[in-house]
């Protein structure tokens, strides 16, 4: 491919174009008294075309350059012009910033109709164009996967209203990022982190904006609580000064008030004061008289009452020693009457402690009868262990031989299971080779299954031969554990036997 000529993959092929010529039929100069016309136009589009704009830089740097194909000889003028191709590099740079500027999934070039007529919207031709550019399947299958992406610092300055406290002490942006959306969206299916932004699903952003607005209506209502309520503290406090004032002059009045009254009211209670005073003593210098008589006739009658209760007190005294006397003659008539019955009890208790000498000895003799059933006892009952042993070792025997039958039949299964899980797989990895080869290798898969439906049929009728060998061994050791039964009874059978022997001769 030469210099004059490009290809861009597009999504239905490869396309080829040619540029060659394009800078010597856009080499036009555009005089500068057209220009000055065309920017008085009074068709603002048209005058916004050709508007002065400063000169842009590339996109991809200074060290490229355009240049024709062929060699073009220059003007021997310094005076540089604007040309077509001038102009057209001056948009192109333009859109390749804007481009740079933003982030686009796609640049696709449609056309409205094909005919090129303005105003005129195809729709049924541009959805083709949309769908033979892939453009309806990009959007598809970008709404399936991640079609929104915000970088860490973009993310942090959007929905740095939601973070805590805490997560705000972080250094690291990206981990904060990584935490709140832990926090926020539970599912971690939701979203994905990249090593400079974050890719998500279709409405999670939805969802995080949504929250933000609760965040900031929420803030919006506190400030509007604390505004409202700090004008209503305002007029209560002016309220309650208000009420203070009033308060303080009527308070005041009443004061002033009061102070008139009270002087009156002491002169008052100074004259009713005198007068009780004066009224208490001439009372007191008429009653003198009656004084002395209430004193002296209150001291006679407390000397009367005294020398009464003296009286009756020895009275008192006469009577309860008397009653003494009496208890204490009666008491030495029962304890003489208490010697004699102790004096009979003693002779009572001499003919027990005979009775009871007798009783020893009887016991003794007992003692004696019981020690030799007890050392029969001892002979019979180790020769009943010597039994019981003899049968708990056949017991024993029996058991090691359920164990080993049981870990036969256990090695059984697991070999045919083995063999049954080798097959299954072998049956699978053929399968999956024969998917893969299914046109080239039909009949040699026929033969193949038929061989396997042989093995399985063999399978088959050795897990059948298993299973009857597992349910002779399975009566066999239901044999075994009825005999064991039989043994266990017996046993206690024994045992129960050899504790009634024990017990009968006591």
């Amino acid at each position: 491919m030469s210099n004059t000529s490009f290809i861009i993959q597009h999504f239905a092929d490869k396309v080829e174009y040619k540029c060659e010529g394009f800078l010597e039929k856009n080499r036009d100069t555009v005089y500068d008294m057209l220009v000055e016309i065309l920017r008085a136009s009074k068709f603002h589009l048209c005058a916004n075309f050709f508007q002065e704009n400063p000169v842009p830089s590339s996109p991809f740097g200074s060290a490229i350059t355009v240049k024709s194909a062929k060699p073009v000889i220059k003007p021997n003028n310094k005076h540089f012009r604007s040309t077509v191709g001038s102009k057209f590099r001056g948009s192109l740079y333009l859109l390749m910033e804007t481009l740079n500027a933003t982030m686009p999934h796609y640049v696709r070039c449609i056309k409205p109709n094909d005919e090129k007529l303005p105003f005129e919207f195809d729709s049924k031709r541009i959805v083709q164009q949309l769908r033979a550019c892939g453009v309806l399947e990009t959007i598809r299958i970008s709404a399936q996967s991640y079609p929104s992406r915000w970088t860490y610092i973009e993310f942090y300055s959007r929905f740095g209203i939601l973070m805590t406290k805490q997560e705000l002490s972080f250094s690291d942006k990206k981990e904060v990022c990584k935490v709140i959306l832990h926090r926020l969206v539970q599912d971690s299916n939701q979203y994905q982190f990249g090593k400079t932004k974050i890719f998500f699903r279709a409405g999670q952003v939805a969802y995080l904006e949504k929250l933000r607005l609760d965040k900031l209506r929420q803030g919006c209502v506190v400030i509007q609580k604390h505004i409202r309520g700090w004008l209503q503290r305002k007029k209560f406090l002016r309220k309650r000064r208000a009420a203070l004032i009033i308060q303080q002059y009527f308070r005041g009045q009443q004061t002033v008030r009061k102070a008139v009254t009270a002087t009156a009211l002491k002169e008052a209670w100074a004259a009713i004061i005198i007068q009780k005073y004066c009224r208490a003593y001439l009372m007191l210098e008429e009653h003198k008289a009656v004084i002395l008589q209430k004193y002296a006739r209150a001291w006679l009658v407390r000397r009367r009452f005294q020398n009464i209760r003296r009286f009756v007190i020895n009275i008192q005294l006469t009577y309860r020693v008397q009653r003494l006397q009496k208890k204490l003659e009666d008491q030495n008539r029962e304890n003489h009457g208490l010697v004699e019955k102790l004096t009979s009890l003693a002779a009572l208790q001499a003919g027990d402690v005979e009775k009871i000498q007798k009783l020893e000895s009887e016991l003794d003799r007992a003692a004696t009868h019981r020690q030799n059933y007890e050392e029969k006892g001892k002979r019979y009952k180790a020769s009943v262990e010597e039994k019981l042993a003899k049968l708990q070792k056949r017991n024993s025997e029996l058991e090691i031989q359920k164990e080993q039958i049981q870990l036969k039949l256990q090695e059984k299964t697991e070999e045919l299971k083995e063999k049954m899980d080798n097959l299954t797989k072998q049956l699978f990895d053929d399968v999956q080779k024969e998917e893969r080869q299914r046109i080239l290798l039909e009949k040699s898969f026929e033969l193949k299954t038929q061989d396997y439906e042989k093995q399985i049929r063999f399978l088959k009728e050795e897990m059948k031969a298993l299973k009857d060998e597992k349910m002779q061994l399975q009566r066999q050791l239901e044999g075994e554990r009825v005999t064991s039964d039989g043994l266990k009874g017996e046993v206690a059978r024994l045992s129960k036997q050899a504790k009634g022997q024990l017990k009968a001769p006591m």
